[in-house]
């Protein structure tokens, strides 16, 4: 036996068994445990106290005077694998720790904490424990033990029995194995979700039959698990060679899990992996609110309630929703569901606001740091007279209250969600998706009969249609509470459309469902939409490695040998795949932007050289692009074709649409609160219909999330639409006098002057020499040469009363025939030629530019375009716009010159890319490796060091810092260069030449005892050390926050979502589901 718990507890086996057996004198102080249950009996578990320290053996007596130290345990709850008595601490890991719960216990002055065992796989919550005047009281425990052994013990007496019970004889059995339905949350997170399910199940029966304790929890939790098909071999779920299709995600806010997939799978697969899903998410919440039972003393717990009392309560959860959406630690009675709880939910949502209001001061009143990410406060520390004591916030703060609370809220069902606000006129919407009746439990506990029932349609259908009317009133609820000026909120409860169509039966569906199921995959994918239009980046959002060519996604490029390998049309689809690809773990990818969005086409443009590829990318592809996948607008499917509207697969349908109002809606929650939610709804005229089982039938829902009365007036408007003054505060953050100062597109700008002269021209009213002098300040405000050499054509038209020209543009003309040239010359082996041609022509454009009464630039985003008026334009600077096309020639020709004639060829055009765009991350980047292959270290060096100044991308910054290391190490500075290789693998997608580089780098430094940074910290002390910026800490991040504040809270969504884009990926996680939500709610 001894030479098994060696072999356990990694003893050494050059150490002699009479190392750790020693004779115990008869005075010694100790305590042997009788009738403890043990598989082997020829030796008793005790503890004995090592003299003359705070610590006690714990081990196994042999006899009444021979002891065998397995362990020791100090009086701090720590336990340690040693044999030796008088072994020191410090460099030993505990095996088994009792943890005090870090919320204050009750005044009775009751301690309650976690037992957690540690092994190979990390560390495991096997028990708990609670200490009262009586003494310790171990529970939770899988080990079946007396009242004697588990209540009423001292201090050594409650470590002994706990390490003998929860960590030595489930480790000799092979496993620690968590208490009750934790052992299946402890293997959700760490293996497949049918895998985790599957052997849980298995450890529940083998636990069973070695006479362990299985929890109530427990019991019901493999039930679900039963009923849900976990346990089916369901064919689309089974693993492919090991590796099963579906994986678990949980979000931080809710606790929720959500099951994705990789691959479309069939529809019924698909159907129960949502079924599986909410009986995780059934058992999480139950497990939750037992635990908060257990942390302040309330019963039951999970170590005291049968599978019936967890039945009568998850039945109560799914009736009345309010009792666990964000509270765990109330009372809750199974017998008597407290509808009126959802009352507390406006208070809550007002809380909210106020402590986010607090937390984020509006920058244009006070100046706050910004430094930690979004939501890191406790609401309930919160001072009540924080922020806007009138409970009246700007949109900012009223649409961060909402989406943390949205995503925040536990509902076993997953759900997609997309609100609208518009507080100025009073008014908000919000849509969501319902949990249809093949989601609701199969079978419930019967109280009466004292057994378990099955359910039909009808109950589920009913069950279905209560659950989702009660979630739109806590929607409602939460909207009204905050901000006291939304007086009317309208609701909206859509059906996915995914149990209508698998009801129809037909082969068709099952065919072209995949499109359906894929949407459930991408979790989120809806979001890029929201930053595609006139809100997306000119460069497809591509970030990184910059050695490639940058060219629209419709502009004809003039190396056509690249274009089968670079970026042409198709480019679009990796538009900000890093922001989707993680999603918005609580959403249904049902995006409500697709069913509610009004497009309208963009006006007609004036100037037509580089609109196409500017239309293309605002329309988020190619310009072949049509109103529907895969179909032309112009010939819509008909209504009679049946099997055409099934290709289309399933369509989202309105189930009930209500617009409440803020006095009545209030009066009936505190009267009736959850209790009757068809009859509130119906008190409000809502759009309601139940069909023959009860359950929810489609309607005409009458409006749409995203209709214009929701929204604030011109908030959809981009900058260039509108020279609209901003006030004070807002010029300051954003550092421009007016939205023209925030333009990014030429075209844009010019055709708002030409709307701007035509109105001029039809106002009658208006003397014509003011007309033509307001012209003439909106051309000087624009500058661009262009319109400047029309200016006379303008006014003289508006002096002489006529309407004014709409001229095409001749200024890209040149350039555009030379690109096209030089492709035909390209095709014919004349590169040289070809690019001789374009240089003249980009020549020729470059010198326009240079003789304007202003400055020249580019701009890829809004973002990009406020950081450079914070940190590069100078007092009373005209910036003007350059054309794209002007820009991404200057692009192609660094890049196929550094390729045909080398690094210095392509450094002229480099050099007008940084001059044009000084705060653009790509033109830096792309100047610091020609800079590299001309082995001009210090210019390199410069140039990294500049690009991550301005850089608002991970993937940039990283690539920045591994150019920064390669320029460092070449100047003998290892250890910047090893700290900049450090940062780029911390922040970036590792590669394996950073890794070989770093170790070289080690290495040599390393021959030369030169020390290096080892820990991250320790890089980013290194490099600010050597005044080298430490991304994200830079001096854009305060200016991007602030930015996208005000552009929110001034109704100006377009650069917005932007700046909110940027926010992310600076400050926290570019798929942080509350900033998604957040982000969807400026959608158009």
């Amino acid at each position: 036996m001894l030479r098994s718990l060696r072999a356990m507890l990694r003893w050494s086996d050059d150490v002699a068994p009479d190392a750790q057996t020693y004779r115990v004198g008869a005075f010694a102080r100790r305590h042997v445990f009788d009738g403890f249950p043990m598989e082997r009996h020829d030796a008793l578990p005790g503890w004995l106290q090592i003299p003359g320290t705070r610590t006690f053996a714990i081990g196994l007596f042999v006899r009444h005077d021979r002891f065998v130290q397995l362990a020791l345990a100090d009086d701090r709850g720590r336990v340690f694998a040693t044999g030796e008595p008088r072994a020191d601490l410090q460099g030993l890991e505990p095996r088994l720790v009792l943890d005090a719960d870090g919320a204050p216990g009750p005044r009775d002055g009751v301690r309650r904490g976690t037992l957690t065992a540690f092994d190979d796989d990390g560390g495991v919550v096997v028990g708990r424990w609670t200490k009262a005047r009586a003494g310790y009281t171990l529970e939770s425990m899988r080990a079946d033990l007396s009242d004697a052994l588990r209540t009423g013990l001292g201090y050594r007496d409650a470590v002994t029995v706990a390490f003998f019970a929860d960590y030595l004889q489930p480790r000799l059995r092979g496993r620690l194995i968590p208490f009750g339905a934790g052992d299946l949350i402890w293997r959700l997170s760490r293996q497949a979700p049918l895998s985790a399910i599957r052997m849980s199940v298995r450890d529940e029966e083998e636990t069973r039959m070695l006479g362990m304790r299985v929890s109530g929890l427990e019991e019901y939790a493999m039930r679900l698990m039963r009923e849900s098909g976990a346990l089916d071999d369901v064919p689309g779920l089974l693993p492919d060679h090991g590796a099963e299709p579906m994986h678990t995600l949980r979000s931080p806010y809710s606790g929720n899990y959500f099951l994705t997939w990789d691959t479309p799978m069939p529809f019924d697969a698909a159907l129960t992996s949502l079924k599986i899903e909410g009986a995780l998410n059934r058992v999480a919440a139950l497990r939750a609110w037992l635990d908060g039972n257990a942390a302040r003393g309330a019963r039951p717990t999970e170590d005291t309630a049968t599978a019936a009392q967890i039945a009568l309560a998850d039945r109560t959860f799914l009736e009345n929703p309010a009792l666990i959406a964000f509270d765990t630690s109330r009372d809750v009675n199974p017998d008597e569901p407290d509808f009126g709880v959802v009352n507390d939910f406006v208070s809550l949502s007002a809380l909210t606001a106020r402590a986010i209001a607090t937390q984020h001061p509006d920058p244009v009143r006070e100046r706050a740091a910004h430094t930690d990410a979004l939501f890191a406060e406790d609401l309930h520390d919160a001072a009540p007279g924080g922020g806007a004591s009138d409970d009246r916030h700007g949109e900012w703060v009223v649409r961060q209250t909402l989406s943390r609370l949205i995503r925040s809220m536990r509902l076993p069902y997953r759900f997609d969600c997309d609100f609208r606000l518009n507080l100025d006129g009073g008014a908000a919407s919000l849509a969501f998706t319902a949990a249809g009746p093949a989601l609701m439990p199969r079978g419930v506990y019967d109280t009466g009969q004292r057994g378990w029932t099955r359910t039909d349609d009808a109950w589920r259908a009913r069950m279905s249609a209560r659950y989702n009317l009660r979630a739109g009133i806590i929607f409602a609820a939460l909207m009204f509470g905050a901000d006291e000026r939304i007086d009317e909120v309208a609701i909206r409860i859509d059906s996915p459309g995914l149990e209508e169509a698998i009801a129809e039966q037909d082969d068709v569906i099952h065919s072209t469902i995949s499109d359906a199921l894929s949407a459930f995959e991408r979790l989120g994918e809806a979001g890029a939409d929201h930053i595609g239009g006139k809100s997306g980046p000119k460069d497809g959002d591509r970030h990184g490695n910059p050695t490639r060519i940058m060219t629209p996604p419709s502009m004809p490029s003039m190396d056509a040998a690249r274009e089968d390998g670079g970026q042409g049309a198709g480019g679009d689809d990796e538009d900000f795949d890093a922001l989707m690809r993680g999603g918005g773990i609580d959403e249904v990818a049902f995006a409500f932007d697709d069913i509610h969005r009004d497009d309208g086409p963009d006006d007609a443009p004036p100037f037509d050289a580089a609109r196409a590829a500017r239309d293309a990318h605002a329309a988020g592809g190619s310009p072949e692009r049509t109103d529907g996948p895969g179909r032309d607008a112009s010939s819509p499917a008909t209504g009679d074709d049946a099997i055409e509207r099934l290709r289309q697969g399933p369509t989202m349908r309105a189930l009930t649409t209500v617009v409440f109002t803020r006095a009545m809606f209030l009066e009936r929650l505190a009267t009736d609160g959850l209790a009757d939610p068809a009859g509130t709804y119906r008190m409000f005229g809502a759009a309601l219909s139940l069909d023959a089982d009860g359950g929810l039938a489609p309607v005409d829902p009458g409006f749409s999330v995203s209709d214009a009365r929701f929204s604030p007036q011109g908030a959809q408007d981009a900058p260039e639409e509108h020279d609209r003054r901003l006030d004070p505060g807002a010029a300051h953050v954003l550092g421009a006098a007016d939205t023209f100062g925030l333009a990014i597109q030429r075209d844009d700008l010019i055709s708002s002057a030409l709307r701007r002269f035509h109105t001029l021209a039809a106002d009658t009213r208006m003397p014509s020499a003011l007309k033509a002098q307001q012209a003439m300040d909106v051309i000087e405000r624009i500058g661009d040469p262009e319109l400047i050499s029309r200016a006379t054509d303008v006014t003289s038209a508006l002096i002489d009363g006529d309407d004014t020209p709409d001229p095409a543009s001749t200024l890209l003309r040149d350039l555009d025939d030379a690109r096209l040239k030089a492709r035909d010359l390209f095709f014919s082996g004349q590169p040289k030629q070809a690019l001789a041609g374009v240089e003249r022509a980009v020549e020729a454009l470059d010198e326009v530019y240079r003789g304007i009464d202003g400055v020249p630039r580019y701009f890829n985003s809004y973002a990009d375009r406020v950081v450079y008026n914070r940190l590069f334009a100078l007092p009373d600077e005209r910036t003007v716009l350059i054309p794209d096309t002007l820009f991404y020639a200057h692009l192609e020709l660094a890049d196929a010159l550094g390729q045909i004639e080398g690094p210095d060829a392509a450094l002229r055009h480099l050099n007008a890319l940084v001059a044009y765009a000084p705060s653009y991350a790509l033109t830096h980047l792309k100047l610091a490796v020609q800079l590299a292959q001309n082995e001009d270290w210090d210019s390199a060096r410069a140039a990294c060091l500049n690009a991550l100044r301005v850089s608002l991308d991970r993937s940039d910054a990283a690539y920045a810092y591994y150019r920064l290391a390669q320029a460092a190490w070449m100047h003998d500075e290892f250890e910047v260069a090893y700290a900049a290789y450090m940062l780029s693998g911390a922040i970036g997608d590792d590669t394996a030449t950073r890794t070989t580089e770093m170790n070289e780098v080690g290495a040599r430094a390393q021959s030369q005892c030169i020390r290096l940074p080892m820990t991250l910290q320790e890089a980013m002390d290194t490099l600010e050390a050597h005044d080298v910026p430490v991304w994200p800490r830079t001096e854009v991040v305060p200016i991007v926050l602030d930015a996208a504040r005000v552009c929110v809270d001034r109704a100006m969504f377009v650069p917005a979502r932007t700046l909110v884009v940027a926010a992310m990926r600076l400050v926290g996680d570019e798929t942080d589901i509350v900033q998604l939500q957040f982000l969807r709610s400026l959608n158009a």
